[in-house]
């Protein structure tokens, strides 16, 4: 997969298998084997260098493709960096997030064969505790260009000889939930973050309504040429709910209705409140999109698992 950098919007690429659909309670569901491999995604407890790397030799074993997001917690600043705090707590600088994601990027490596499968590799972030007296951020427009060059700096490694880039690129990532944080705080995030790059941002957040407009949303999704939504899609109601932002964009937004990659799911094994498998977050929110043919795909490229409940 190579994502789409140009100025002119055009969905990424599509699976050339023919995909059959069955109806099942109300819900399409896709025909045995047409899924797309499930990636797995992780709320990160730390940067260890040891650990990120098992992360993607795992990724590599699996024969995994598609985009794995390293979610590193919410913004945050020390005085001198824009960083995260992560979900042990820890303060993260850039160089500690560019070097779990370089480690990684070289476990995927190591563990996949020659030719093999290719990996998006996305570093997130949320918009979590935006008014945090502790680590507080003063400029969410500087903090977004700051995580660009996080991106950009992961993309020169894997470039670097004896280069990666046949099999794996470095991409943006935010779990962009309209309850956490204003919207003027969310959007200058990512505009920071498209003034900087042009390599992908996926919104693998929420859309509940009451808090941002349909018109605010798709833009933090989908209002540059290279904002993908990535939606989570835990429960029923997830779904409609970025249908109405496609739909809108359909009448009034620049690139008109939202094209999705792909869907994010939390479903771990070892719980049973976790809400959809990764499969059924694919068949809501493509059976959501086809109830109307402006919205319409017919397919998802893309799902990725971030586990609920790590300690």
């Amino acid at each position: 997969m190579h994502v789409p950098s140009s100025p002119v919007r055009r969905p990424l690429r599509h699976s050339a298998v023919l995909v059959i659909v069955l109806v099942v309670s109300g819900v399409m569901a896709a025909a045995a084997g047409a899924y797309p491999s499930t990636t797995r995604s992780y709320y990160e407890h730390n940067t260890d260098a040891t650990t990120l790397y098992n992360q993607g030799c795992n990724a590599g074993n699996a024969r995994q493709t598609g985009v794995a997001i390293l979610d590193f917690g919410r913004p945050a600043y020390n005085g001198s960096q824009y960083g995260t705090i992560d979900f042990g707590g820890h303060f993260d600088g850039p160089g500690a997030i560019r070097s779990a994601a370089e480690n990684y990027a070289s476990g995927f490596w190591d563990c996949t064969p020659i030719n093999g499968p290719f990996m998006s590799i996305a570093i997130g972030t949320n918009n979590s505790c935006s008014t945090c007296s502790s680590y507080a951020v003063p400029n969410f427009t500087g903090a977004g260009a700051a995580w660009a060059y996080n991106v950009i700096a992961l993309n020169n490694y894997i470039t670097s000889p004896p280069s990666f880039a046949s099999q794996e690129d470095g991409t943006g990532a935010d779990d962009l939930e309209p309850a956490w944080s204003t919207y003027t705080k969310a959007g200058n995030f990512v505009d920071g973050y498209n003034n900087v790059t042009t390599w992908a941002f996926w919104d693998y957040g929420s859309a509940e309504t009451g808090y941002w407009t349909l018109g605010q949303e798709y833009h933090l999704a989908y209002g540059a040429a290279d904002d993908f939504p990535f939606p989570e899609i835990y429960y029923s109601g997830q779904a409609p709910e970025w249908e109405q932002i496609s739909l809108w964009g359909a009448s009034y937004g620049n690139y008109g209705a939202m094209y999705f990659p792909g869907v994010t799911s939390q479903w771990n094994p070892a719980y049973t409140t976790c809400g959809y498998t990764p499969h059924e977050s694919y068949d809501h929110l493509l059976s959501e999109l086809r109830t109307h043919s402006s919205t319409s795909q017919s397919s998802l490229d893309y799902i990725t698992d971030i586990y609920c409940h790590t300690a």
